[in-house]
């Protein structure tokens, strides 16, 4: 059973579930409505590359560039790890086959980083960034500047409570630098995957998924949780 699911079996308020579901039903498909404009976001093993060094896992160095569209930043300490699910230690990937742990083996590497450039972007506009994580969430840069991600909200795949953090930025060039790095050194879980920058929709073609009547996703999440205070307050 979804997590949303449980929600709304334990929730007596029956007057806004519909409108709840379509809310998280609408809130991944929002955030990925527009081409990715990442290559291989979802982190497969496209060239036929992997090799198994442990536990299904396999350590990448800096300037590495086995997974297809990827670098391992030159200034990475140690080696990242790439997985392929399930993993021995029971991990699956949030999309497709593969992710990475850009702590390495047992924290070995404290900042390691992957990077590709985005390439197509029109100055002025805003790109949507999402991915979807376990552990700690991964840092983000386009263009040198970082990229503040928050709004986690529960994307579960097997047995791994992944999570989908999204943020955005502002493009100031057509070709800019997106990187994903380890923020927290010590870490021993910092699982990445489903990586994806959009283009954002523009209010006037909204994707055909869309929530009705005008809202994005958030806002009515935002309207939905204010129901609940206001249904509350009245059974009192």
């Amino acid at each position: 059973m979804t997590i949303a699911a449980r929600f709304l079996r334990a929730s007596n308020l029956t007057a806004v579930k519909p409108l709840l579901l379509a809310c998280l039903i609408a809130l991944p498909s929002a955030l990925h409505a527009n081409p990715n404009l990442l290559h291989n976001g979802s982190l497969e093993d496209t060239n036929q590359g992997f090799v198994n060094h442990a536990a299904n896992y396999m350590a990448l160095g800096p300037g590495s560039t086995t997974i297809s569209g990827w670098t391992v930043a030159a200034g990475t300490t140690g080696q990242i790890v790439w997985a392929k699910s399930p993993t021995s230690d029971g991990y699956n990937a949030a999309a497709g086959t593969y992710f990475v742990d850009l702590s390495g083996f047992g924290a070995s590497s404290p900042n390691g980083a992957l990077q590709q450039t985005l390439h197509g972007l029109v100055v002025g506009e805003t790109y949507n960034v999402a991915f979807d994580f376990f552990g700690v969430a991964s840092a983000v840069q386009v263009g040198g500047l970082s990229v503040a991600m928050g709004g986690y909200t529960p994307d579960p795949h097997g047995n791994v409570a992944w999570m989908l953090a999204y943020g955005s930025f502002v493009a100031s060039a057509t070709d800019l630098l997106f990187e994903v790095r380890n923020p927290a050194p010590g870490s021993t879980v910092v699982f990445l995957d489903n990586l994806s920058v959009t283009a954002k929709t523009s209010p006037a073609n909204p994707p055909a998924n869309s929530v009705p009547d005008g809202g994005s996703p958030l806002l009515c999440l935002g309207t939905v949780m204010a129901g609940f205070v206001a249904l509350a307050r009245h059974r009192r």
